[in-house]
């Protein structure tokens, strides 16, 4: 068997000395390379080049540079998901992200095992599993997700997370090794959180209509918040730790933008 047959079938083979396979990889650094040196102009380039290296990548997909990956084809991105900056997808087996996952800057999906004596280790030798994740996943910011694992969808995994096994569907999981801290219910909205009907420190700007919700620290304190009521936003109420200021959305009369917008 050839080391990409041996690959292919999930068993150990030569990863880092097979010239096939060291050509490949070299072409898509070639790809991804020259996309992390676009400019932020440079849509249409740089959404010709995410093409060429990510083929099983849906249209409405945003990646933000630098963004690095062994292969690329054995990528799967779903519709509407968001990459941040610093994604590594190390798909010596298949990765797939679902539809509408967000994806924190700097996480990192590892599909490859090596041997632990380091005799073998020193010899290229590399054994693959997939990694897999649902619809609506969020993973935070420096997450690591190790070779094998499954995480299910509408789930979000805290900032620095280590995931070494499989993470079920409706759930808060954080943590080194990551578990699971508790389910997801609707109690989680904005409107149900624990600051209020509406917790604006997580929701610095809200536009109603010919206003704008901004989230501010200092603001006045005796703003009017009757108008607020009647969006139906908090009940008459200021959100704790944060005064909310009433600004006229001048964007939309074709003027100048507001501050903070």
């Amino acid at each position: 068997m050839t080391e990409r047959e041996k690959w292919e079938a999930g068993l150990w083979y030569d990863a880092n000395f097979d010239e096939e396979l060291r050509i490949e990889r070299e072409k898509a650094e070639e790809r991804y390379t020259e996309f992390n040196q676009t400019r932020p102009s440079q849509k249409e380039k740089r959404a010709e080049l995410l093409h060429k290296l990510l083929p099983g990548m849906a249209e409405d997909v945003v990646i933000l540079p630098h963004f690095y990956t062994d292969y690329g084809y054995n990528c799967v991105i779903g519709a509407g998901s968001y990459l941040n900056h610093g994604a590594y997808l190390m798909d010596c087996a298949k990765i797939t992200i679902g539809q509408h996952c967000f994806i924190g800057p700097g996480c990192g999906m590892y599909t490859a095992i090596h041997p632990i004596l380091p005799q073998e280790r020193n010899s290229g030798m590399e054994l693959c599993k997939p990694i897999t994740l649902g619809d609506n996943v969020w993973l935070g910011g420096d997450v690591t997700i190790l070779p094998g694992v499954t995480i299910g969808s509408n789930t979000v995994i805290g900032a620095g997370s280590v995931v070494v096994k499989d993470i079920p569907s409706g759930v808060v999981a954080v943590g080194n090794p990551c578990k699971v801290v508790r389910p997801i219910t609707e109690e989680d909205g904005i409107l149900h959180s624990k600051g209020g009907p509406a917790e604006f420190s997580t929701v610095p700007l809200l536009f109603v209509e010919n206003f704008a919700l901004c989230a501010h620290d200092q603001a006045d304190s005796a703003i009017n918040t009757g108008i607020i009521a009647e969006a139906g936003l908090l009940d008459g109420g200021l959100t704790a730790g944060f005064e909310l200021i009433l600004l006229e959305v001048l964007v939309q009369r074709g003027k100048e933008d507001v501050p903070g917008a």
